[in-house]
């Protein structure tokens, strides 16, 4: 049996980073530095409506487990309805989003990987003056900076 390098990591609730991004609670359970790179975790709130634009991760495959509350999903071309316990491969370079679709917050673990910049997007999108809508010149500079595209509207909202 081949012996691991990595040390194991017990990351307790308020060692969390934090961000409030277009309206989303998102949280880092494991970031990009803990992993060396090879991924990271993340979870999140979504209110009712939420959900970020359309947009495509360059460099990262994306995976997320949806666990409480109504979502819907597009991945590509194709809008899906997830259930609790669901799990959805994206991978990169494919456009995707979703929205809560529900009254009430719905919650979801994503996870990157290898783990890319988005932690350091969420960090920066957190510090940007709170707009509704948000300020979407803004939101696609900083997109850029870190590996995304945003190529539309979030789901549902007029176009």
């Amino acid at each position: 049996m081949q012996e691991s390098t990595q040390q194991a990591l017990v990351i307790s609730p308020g060692d969390v980073s934090a961000w409030n991004v277009v309206g989303e609670s998102i949280r880092c359970l494991m970031p990009a530095e803990q992993t060396k790179g090879q991924y990271a975790l993340f979870d999140f709130d979504s209110r009712p409506g939420g959900g970020p634009p359309l947009h495509i991760h360059e460099r990262e495959n994306e995976i997320f487990y949806f666990f409480e509350g109504t979502f819907e999903v597009q991945i590509g071309e194709e809008i899906i309805r997830p259930q609790p316990g669901t799990l959805a491969f994206i991978p990169r370079g494919v456009p995707h989003t979703y929205r809560n679709a529900g009254d009430r917050p719905a919650k979801a673990f994503f996870m990157l990987t290898p783990a890319g910049e988005l932690g350091q997007f969420f960090e920066a999108a957190d510090q940007l003056p709170p707009q509704d809508p948000p300020d979407v010149e803004a939101l696609v500079a900083l997109a850029q900076k870190h590996g995304l595209q945003i190529v539309g509207p979030p789901l549902g909202a007029p176009e």
